[in-house]
């Protein structure tokens, strides 16, 4: 999916000059992700006020044992 030109750190650069809070590489490919963080700054405040506020909302996780869980995945992938 190579549908942007440039370097990753290009992309990334250009996604936070438009207005993304982050950038999220898939790849997990070292160099890209050197290249990465080599040029982009470190979050503004105002960004890392809005994911406090994000991570504020969501409420405590739930003790549901794995196989439950596992069980209730299998119900709702179920080919009918």
């Amino acid at each position: 999916m190579k549908a942007l030109s440039g370097t990753a750190g290009e992309k990334a650069e250009r996604a936070l000059a438009a207005g993304c809070d982050v950038v999220l590489d898939c790849w997990a490919r070292m160099p890209e992700m050197v290249e990465i963080v080599s040029r982009i700054p470190d979050a503004p405040a105002a960004c890392l006020d809005r994911l406090a506020r994000a991570m504020g909302s969501v409420g405590a996780a739930e003790d549901v044992p794995l196989a439950e869980l596992l069980a209730k995945r299998d119900a709702l992938l179920e080919l009918r």
